[in-house]
């Protein structure tokens, strides 16, 4: 695999695996536009995949640095122009929100990662995660951020582990380890579930998605009584976000 750095117009690219040799000039040509004079605080990974039956073998992830933050766009696609062209549109999306953007439109579209067979499949990554106490719209705030497909959080009025996610453009789900009533006056539409979580080791939880297929599974962590999400990663793998503290001390 080979791994190439290279500044075309003030954006740093980094390259991995077999990519084609204008790659350089279609990061140019469809990113300049939309990231404009921040270009030179931008960074791009794109990433074929080496998996000979992945679907959408190109991965590409953009991390964007302006003077109010960060934000951060990944996608999944079958080509080079595709996968850029899909960047563009989550960052144009994203840019919205951002004093100051020069916002070029285009199109949006959601693309979800695609899991190896299960035979191939492993866990290659936990990360663990400060649980800061925020509230629901802040959450969601940092979700449209980063381009998170889901984001774990504690709710700061009911101080439950919980989990916003995407259930269309604009609209979000909300799912808590124990439900509670929670006021919601917010401008974005939103799902609260009501179904109690479920309690689970890490073993069971990634059963369930092998099982099921879904694209990520939130729990109650039975050796810590904390949130977990364990969820298909874009090499065809599985990762898991985890809640630092425990709530006790398993025996």
């Amino acid at each position: 695999m080979t791994i190439t750095s290279l500044r075309p117009a003030g954006i740093a690219v980094e390259t991995h695996g077999i990519l084609p040799t204008d790659t350089v000039d279609q990061v140019r040509a469809l990113l300049m536009p939309v990231i404009g004079k921040w270009a030179g605080h931008s960074r791009i990974r794109i990433t074929r995949l080496t998996h000979v039956d992945a679907a959408r073998p190109l991965v590409a992830q953009l991390d964007v640095g302006h003077p109010h933050g960060r934000l951060r766009a990944q996608v999944a696609a079958k080509t080079l122009r595709s996968a850029v062209l899909t960047l563009a549109a989550r960052t144009t999306a994203q840019l919205r929100q951002v004093p100051g953007a020069r916002v070029v439109p285009t199109s949006l579209a959601t693309w979800f990662p695609e899991l190896l067979p299960p035979a191939d499949r492993r866990l290659s990554r936990n990360k663990i995660c400060d649980l800061r106490p925020t509230t629901v719209d802040a959450a969601i705030a940092t979700l449209e951020r980063m381009d998170y497909r889901f984001h774990l959080f504690r709710e700061i009025s009911t101080a439950q582990d919980s989990l916003v996610c995407r259930t269309g453009p604009g609209s979000f789900r909300l799912l808590q380890l124990e439900p509670r009533d929670l006021a919601w006056n917010g401008s974005r539409p939103l799902v609260k579930d009501r179904t109690p979580t479920l309690w689970l080791t890490v073993g069971e939880a990634l059963a369930r998605l092998d099982l099921t297929g879904r694209p990520y599974e939130f729990f109650a962590d039975k050796a810590t009584g904390r949130g977990r999400i364990v969820y298909a990663r874009y090499d065809g793998h599985y990762a898991m976000l985890s809640a630092a503290v425990p709530l006790w001390q398993p025996n």
